[in-house]
């Protein structure tokens, strides 16, 4: 039996299908065979400080999502709509690789830049720590130990990439546990808020700037691109097109009925 008014599990199974074609996606292949805090995740992207609803707000937010979707509008993504336009263009800034979402971060000339940004950012999370407890070495320790302050792109393990795309794996959460909950999201939400606005300052922004200069020299302007906007699909060589893990079933729905288990861990524990 369902313990609950209906409008509100209808609310809630909306909200976990919504989540589930998410979770499905081709860019998220690899988190379907990660260990990922969705909860945490969501409820850092959703801004747990913010309390407005200015356009302000909702911008941040819509940048937030376009980032964990990956759907920047590097070159390779806008030949998914003007192909003849930027077909043969490199990235921007070193002029020698493909503008993945990937290679944004990893590019040759923001290395020196994201290697900073990593070191301000864990310099950042261990004060932010120390503002809670008295000793974090345990806790210092641990999290230096994880994947996720890799700088380069790792299809099978957590990187850096991960975290400037909002997402929280599991062992940066677990690591934090011995905190308040609300210690613990307070922290989160700073951390991932200054490394979100030093990535787009002090690398995308820039890089923006100068496309935008580049393609106003050629008269290229979004009215002359729609003039050769593609007729037939573009399909990449660097889409990501695992379909492998893929779930369909709603089965956290369900054994959170029958169980009474936490949604988000079925997601979790189908892969531990």
């Amino acid at each position: 039996m369902i313990e609950t008014k209906l409008q509100k599990f209808l609310t809630t199974l909306s909200h976990y299908n919504g989540f589930e074609k998410f979770y499905n996606l081709n860019q998220n292949q690899k988190y379907r065979n990660l260990s990922v805090d969705w909860s945490s995740t969501f409820t850092i992207l959703n801004d747990v400080s913010d309390k407005g609803t200015s356009m302000l707000s909702h911008h941040r937010k819509a940048r937030k999502i376009k980032l964990m979707l990956e759907e920047l509008p590097t070159i390779e993504h806008l030949k998914y709509s003007f192909l003849e336009v930027y077909d043969g263009w490199k990235c921007p800034c070193c002029g020698l690789d493909d503008e993945t979402f990937d290679h944004v971060w990893t590019c040759t000339a923001h290395l020196g830049t994201l290697i900073q940004i990593r070191n301000r950012s864990k310099n950042l999370l261990f004060d932010l720590i120390a503002e809670k407890i008295e000793n974090i070495d345990d806790i210092k320790s641990l999290l230096e130990t994880l994947d996720m302050w890799n700088i380069l792109y790792d299809s099978n393990h957590f990187t850096f990439i991960d975290l400037i795309k909002g997402i929280i794996p599991s062992s940066f959460s677990t690591s934090l546990s011995h905190l308040k909950k609300s210690d613990k999201l307070e922290i989160l939400q700073k951390f991932f808020d200054s490394l979100y606005d030093s990535v787009n300052k002090d690398i995308w922004y820039p890089r923006c700037a100068w496309m935008e200069e580049f393609e106003t020299s050629l008269g290229l302007d979004l009215k002359e691109k729609l003039k050769y906007k593609n007729s037939v699909p573009y399909f990449s060589v660097h889409r990501k097109i695992r379909t492998d893990a893929r779930v369909t079933t709603l089965e956290g729905i369900r054994r959170h009925i029958y169980f009474g288990e936490i949604i988000f861990d079925y997601y979790n524990n189908r892969i531990s």
